[in-house]
């Protein structure tokens, strides 16, 4: 028997634990629902208000769990997560740096005559982004050109212990200013030459991850702009929205799909109210939706 534990949060938690979900987290609790085997065990921190017909779920309990909530002892999982890895072993940007005080960040900034972006080692998702030098949180931080996207994809692996297996590529939608907005399938094709690149240097990367040691999956996300092409921008060595997609499109054979987050009259595929361990009702003004196309 398989058990998912679905700790959507474990980024946040590197830059401060909390001991307080947001509603997101417990609602991605149940991402498994999409692409786990009927047979397997989820286990959550708060129950759906309805019954879920075929999967067994299960109460998580961190004080008598061999599940491990939070992942700052994990010095190999930060290292991988942090922006100074991917500076130090991808080909990033004309010009990029790391900056380590305001007054580098305004010269960098003038430099680029304001079209930049600035990101926290530790962020995803656009959180912790900063396009002006006086909204940086905290040095150092990676400092790089802003880019006015055409196309963003994401390429889906897992790490075995005898080798990298390719899953295959999804199509990111992003909001104006990097966030994560949903993800199609089936919809777009990639310049071959960006894509062999991509392909090569993914390669290169995750042999070099895999012989740190790391075991499971990553997500790979790079970029089309109007200038050229960003080969790998961002690492992300977890499960991502990107494979449960193409899990789920596989497990239902859906050729064709958009996964989307917001609000929306259709039906959702994750539970609209749970219970938690206190008793609260939990309500979600967000959920996930699918789309065929």
């Amino acid at each position: 028997m398989t058990l998912h534990y679905c700790n959507t949060w474990f980024e946040e938690t590197l830059i401060a634990k909390k001991q307080t979900l947001r509603s997101l987290h417990y609602l991605f609790q149940y991402l498994p629902l999409l692409y786990a085997d009927k047979n397997d065990t989820i286990l959550v921190d708060a129950f759906p208000k309805d019954p879920i017909r075929d999967f067994q779920i299960k109460p998580y309990e961190p004080h008598f769990s061999p599940l491990n909530l939070w992942v700052n002892e994990d010095p190999l999982t930060i290292r991988l997560l942090s922006k100074e890895f991917i500076f130090h072993h991808t080909t990033r940007p004309q010009g990029s740096q790391i900056i380590y005080s305001l007054k580098e960040a305004e010269a960098f900034e003038k430099a680029f005559s304001q079209q930049v972006v600035f990101k926290q080692f530790l962020s995803f998702s656009a959180i912790g982004h900063a396009r002006c030098a006086k909204d940086i949180l905290r040095f150092p931080c990676l400092a790089e050109p802003w880019f006015e996207r055409t196309l963003d994809f994401s390429t889906q692996w897992i790490l075995h212990e005898n080798g990298v297996e390719y899953l295959g590529f999804t199509h990111l939608l992003v909001a104006s200013q990097g966030g994560y907005r949903g993800t199609e399938i089936g919809t777009i094709q990639i310049e071959k030459k960006y894509f062999d690149t991509h392909m090569r240097e993914a390669l290169e990367l995750l042999k070099y991850v895999q012989e740190l040691g790391f075991r499971g999956n990553v997500g790979l996300d790079a970029f089309v702009h109007k200038d050229g092409f960003q080969s790998i921008c961002e690492m992300n060595p977890r499960k991502t929205m990107g494979f449960v997609a193409l899990m789920y499109a596989r497990r239902e054979n859906i050729p064709a799909l958009r996964l989307k987050i917001g609000p929306s009259p259709q039906i959702p595929l994750l539970p609209t109210q749970l219970i938690d361990r206190y008793q609260t009702q939990v309500r979600f003004p967000k959920n996930l939706f699918l789309d065929k196309l």
